[in-house]
This record gives C-alpha cells, structure tokens and sequence, in this order.
C-alpha cells in the first residue's frame, strides 16, 4: 500500500494501479484501494477500466456522491444511457440539486443528438499517428497542433511524462501543404516539458502558449508537488526570435490554467482553469486585455460551467464561444458545446450533435474565417490512428429557422417563472431540443419552419404544461414566434405552528389573507390541505394534532368567504417529514419547526 500511493502521489499512475491491485486481493470492497485505482485510471483516459471501480463504489453505502458522478460519466461514455441517467439522478438529488437531473431527461430520446448530422462532413488528416494529436490552430495556410509523438532529435535524455509514460507533448505544424509534412513549430517555442495548445495574436506579432514552465521550476512547484499548467505570452525579440516571455499575472502555483483563445480584436482571453471558486472540475474565464495590462479573471457562470470540466475554447471571428465539456449533458466523454454571443454575454450552450461528437473524447475545435470548415481532435473513432486524433470539419449550411421565444409564467400569481425546464418534441413526442428559462423567466428556441411541435413546460411543484403548435403556413418574413407558458403551481403557500400548537400565528393569518385573495380571483381552483407534525411525541398524537391544525386552516378559509365545498383537508402526523428528523434524532428547533406545517395545494 505504501509503495502504491507512493507512486500515485507521484502520479504514475500505471505503476500505482499495479500495487494498488496486489492490495485489492486482500481488501476486496476497501474504498480507499478502489477509489485510487479508479482515479488512476481516469487520470490516464482508461474509461472502461475506471468505470468498473467505480461502479463497485457507487454501490457502497456512506461513499462520497462524486463517485456516483463519475460512475455516470464513465456509463455515458460506453453507451449506457440509460444507467448513466439513473446514476445522475442518484447523485444530484443526494447533493440536493434534483432539479439538476432532470436534464439527463433527454438520455430517453437519444435520437435529439444526431438530428443535424447531415450538415457535418468529416475527413482524415494524413498528419495524424497512433500517439496523440490534438488543439488544431489555424494560421495562413498551416496547422498548428499539439502531439507526443517521439521527438525527431530523440536521445538518452529525452524526458518522458511519469503519468502515463509517454513523451511530453510538443507543437508541430504542417508546412506549405497540410496534407505533406510536419515539422516542430520552433525550437524556442517548445521545451523539455509540456507545450500546447497555442493561440495566435491577430494584430501583432505574439502567441499565448499553455506550458509547464520549467525556467522557474522550483518557485512554481505547489502544494501537491506538480508543476501546474500556466498561460505565457511570447512575443519576438529584434532577431526575429521567440524568447519575450511574459508570465500572466493570473497564473499561480497552486492551480493550473490553459488552453487560451483569442477574440478578433485582441481584447478579450478565455481559458480553462481549476483555480478555487468555480462550479468544479475545470471551468472557462475570461480576461482582457488592453493597453498591456491584465484584469482579473472573471467566471463564465452557469450558462458555460458545470459540475464537470469545461476545457478547450474558441472565439470564432463573430465571438461565439466553442468548447468541449464533460459536464452538460452529451454522448459521452467530452463533447463540444457552442454558446452563441449576444451584447457582452452568451446564449445557453448546446451541443452540437453527432458525428462531431461521440461516445468518446471529442474536443478543442477550431474555425476558420468562413466560419464552415475547421479542424477537431477526437479519440478511438474507427477511422483514426489511435489516441486522440485531428479530423478536417466542413459545416454545411443550416436549415430556415425561426426563433420561439416566449415566457414562463406561474398561471395563477402571473409572476414569471425562472429555471423552469422546456423542451420541445415533434407529434411523436420525441425530445428534439431543451433549455431552462432565464431569471426573467424568457426563453427561446430555434426552430425549423414548416413543422408540427409540441412545446412542454416543467418545474418542480408546478403541473406540466404541454402545448401544441405550428410553423406551417408562416409567412416568409415570419421570423420569430411568441408562445408564454403557463405553469400552474400545486404548492401554494404553507403555514407553520408552534410547538404542540394548532393556533393560527399572526404571521400565518397574513399569510391565509394573501391566498384567500388569489382563490376570490380564481373561483374555479380548488385546493388540498396536507396537515402535519413533527416527530417528538407518539405517533397517534401527533396524527390527532396535525389534524386539529388543519382543520383550524380549514375554518378560517371558510369563514373568510371560502366555499367548503373548494377544501379538502388531510393530515399524516409525523410521517412526511420534510428533513431527517425522526423520532431517534435530536434537532434544532428551527429543523423541527420545517415539519409543524398545513400545505395548501392545488388539488
């Protein structure tokens, strides 16, 4: 065991999954010795393999829930949707996110993934070999891209990469003819340890690279013993050479940052980082740039980042924002994403489908200036060399769209909805797109003309709202269509007691005195009233005390003008708490006073 976390700790991993395993024959469920080896393997992409560890930890009861998470990655990424939704399921409500799952929803009409595969053509590039080519970068007529293949000047001291074994990586790039040759970017460029992707300025002569820098090795080791990632801008000396190197001050020695993308203007960085404060894994930050001087990086927010790792982007010329995450829902492994930009800000990523992504890793596409042909890694595709490999990409036009726009809305207090989810189906009911409303409760889709769908509203507490609409018979102007949602909402308001008490408070009377409003104005709603207790005393007690407590609610609906008729009352003592506060728990007052409430429901 010591040898083995040894050799994690120093992360060579393939040696520590070998004594890990020595131990594991003697330990056969220790989560300690499964959880290292399953992290070993994913650290080193051995999805199948990290996938089966982790599910034997799934399965165990007390485990952290990121092990559940990871279990659900690793299904997606061998086919296994249907597995992987119910292990997302599991692990966001057990963080208490539920509302969260409910995306993985779409694992039940896969088909929604490949509906535009016919506008993505896809070709081998000549340059590709079994080791790993990836980050493509487009500059005139050549590529440049990131790869560890064997250096031409190999020798005795040429250093390997203790994680896997395999060669640091290194920038390459075609020359003249990209389907010819290859050759190392430049010597001043590259060093002896990791170097890649790269990003081009576009109006002066300067690169950022993402680079474990060695100049200063030992001031930039942290806490964990590695040598982080980090952004440095290179520009050329009066000799015409790559040697002005300038150190980002967002940069740090105890998380790393990587994988910049340049806008059209030079202004504006987005990069990936694991630096604290973000929604986990790797999320994309932005900076700018201006006058030389840095600002500090800013968080892309929850339209971007997720509970997973968001990496690789690129700004195409128009700002759109492309990037590859294992995070939002897709096939499985990274899949890229595209977040068009409005003003100063972006839409709400999607994925952009089948054949760009797969099952597997697909990631770190690149655009050129017309916006349809570019380049992209992706690894184990039958076509390719082996690892990861880079695949030519032309874009065919889209389709006539028209954007569905329109609000959600709570259908009795007409206050608009946010993070309500939307999705929208054709007649067969087969989920073709989905989003969430805004915090203004907007949202929007883009649609196909000349079509039958199904617009379906969804939030937690609230009744679904389908609705069925056309874009047939639209005039050729017609370019957006308004459609509100209205959501009816069964929880309406919940009053609380004192304990042992079925006295209606002061706070409670204002309370009834709101909704008896709402229900004069809506003669037709008829509502539930859900009675309960919490969990100190007998069970037989407190049956008798929730039901006291509704029906004080009860008589003073009616006497305020409320027909009986419209109320249905029921109690059920301590038996639906709404938190772990059972008879063998001691609480706070606060925790037992959540489960001394009447709920008035929409019935």
């Amino acid at each position: 065991m010591k040898i083995a976390d040894m050799f994690y700790n120093l992360h060579q991993y393939k040696k520590a999954i070998d004594r890990y395993k020595i131990v594991l024959r003697n330990k056969k469920e220790d989560p300690y010795v499964l959880n290292k080896i399953a992290d070993s393997y994913r650290q080193i992409n051995r999805v199948k393999e990290s996938t089966k560890y982790y599910g034997r930890l799934a399965e165990l009861e007390g485990q952290k829930a990121i092990y559940k998470f990871y279990y659900a990655q690793g299904l997606a990424e061998i086919g296994d949707y249907k597995e992987a939704k119910r292990w997302y399921e599991t692990y966001f409500n057990e963080i208490g996110h539920p509302y969260q799952a409910e995306r993985y929803m779409i694992y039940d009409s896969i088909d929604i993934f490949y509906k535009d595969s016919s506008r993505y053509i896809i070709d081998e590039i000549p340059f590709n070999t079994k080791f790993s080519e990836f980050g493509p970068v487009i500059k005139d007529s050549t590529i440049a891209f990131v790869s560890n293949r064997p250096p031409e000047n190999k020798n005795f001291l040429t250093k390997k990469y203790n994680n896997d074994g395999s060669y640091f990586f290194n920038i390459y790039t075609t020359v003249d003819d990209i389907n010819v040759r290859v050759e190392n970017l430049d010597d001043d460029l590259n060093t002896k340890y990791h170097d890649g992707p790269i990003a081009y300025f576009h109006h002066e002569e300067a690169v950022l690279i993402t680079r474990n820098y060695g100049g200063l090795a030992k001031k930039t080791v942290g806490e964990d013993k590695l040598n982080k990632l980090k952004i440095l801008k290179i520009t050329k000396n009066r000799k015409g050479e790559w040697k002005n190197e300038e150190v980002l001050p967002f940069n740090s020695k105890n998380y790393a940052v990587g994988h910049p993308t340049i806008s059209a203007d030079d202004q504006t960085i987005i990069f990936a980082s694991n630096m604290p404060g973000g929604f986990g894994g790797t999320d994309l930050y932005k900076v700018t740039y201006k006058n030389g001087v840095w600002s500090n990086p800013i968080n892309l927010g929850g339209n971007i980042n997720t509970d997973g790792s968001e990496l690789y982007p690129f700004l195409d010329k128009e700002g759109n924002l492309f990037f590859a995450s294992n995070g939002h829902v897709g096939l499985g492994g990274l899949d890229i994403f595209v977040a068009e930009k409005v003003d100063r800000s972006f839409k709400k990523s999607y994925n952009i489908g089948y054949p760009v992504n797969t099952k597997h890793d697909d990631f770190s596409l690149t655009l050129d200036s017309t916006l349809v042909h570019g380049y992209f890694a992706s690894r184990d595709r039958k076509i390719g060399k082996g690892d990861d490999d880079i695949y030519e990409l032309t874009i065919l036009p889209k389709k006539e769209y028209i954007t569905l726009s329109g609000y959600v809305i709570n259908a009795i207090t007409k206050d608009t909805i946010p993070d309500a989810i939307l999705q929208l189906k054709d007649t067969d009911e087969n989920v073709l797109a989905e989003t969430r409303s805004e915090e203004t409760g907007l949202y929007y889709f883009d649609i196909e003309k000349n079509n039958d769908f199904i617009l379906t509203g969804t939030k937690a507490f609230y009744n679904q709202k389908d609705s069925l609409f056309t874009t047939k018979k639209l005039a050729a102007d017609v370019k957006t269509l308004k459609i509100d949602v209205l959501l009816k909402q069964p929880v309406l308001e919940t009053v609380y007691f004192g304990f042992d008490q079925s006295i209606i408070t002061m706070e409670s009377v204002e309370i009834l005195n709101n909704m008896i409003e709402i229900l004069k104005k809506n003669p037709s709603v008829q509502i539930e009233l859900s009675s309960h207790a919490d969990s100190r005393g007998s069970d037989s007690y407190n049956e008798v005390l929730a039901k006291k407590r509704g029906t004080e609610v009860e008589n003073f609906l009616i006497k305020k003008g409320i027909d009986k008729s419209r109320i249905v009352s029921n109690s059920y003592g301590e038996k639906q708490s709404v938190n772990d506060c059972g008879d063998d728990k001691d609480c706070t007052e606060a925790l037992y006073q959540l489960n001394r409430r009447t709920e008035i429901l929409i019935k």
